[in-house]
């Protein structure tokens, strides 16, 4: 048996970018992040009509990164915080 290089699982793996942004008339971005004590921070729920759902996020998708930064082994506190943090600086997410 072969080893797999992690190119090559990222290149089978429908790696996506998600860009979310706040929207004024909306509260929050419009998804749940399921509360697990470790990764995989996993989406649970996208509102229809919402910037999550803008984004191109979908239900079961795995948060890797926020901003740019590694979250994929970070607790989930860590993931929440980095959340609200782009969420609060009305950057694009």
């Amino acid at each position: 048996m072969s080893a797999i290089s992690d190119a090559e699982l990222l290149r089978n793996a429908n790696v996506r970018l998600c860009r979310l942004r706040v929207w004024p008339e909306f509260e929050g971005l419009g998804f749940n992040l399921e509360a697990s004590t470790r990764p995989p921070h996993i989406i649970r729920l996208v509102d229809s009509n919402s910037p999550a759902a803008a984004g191109g996020l979908k239900i079961l998708d795995v948060v890797l990164a926020v901003n740019q930064e590694d979250v994929s082994e970070a607790d989930y506190n860590r993931v929440r915080n980095a959340i609200k943090t782009a969420r609060d600086s009305n950057a694009p997410i």
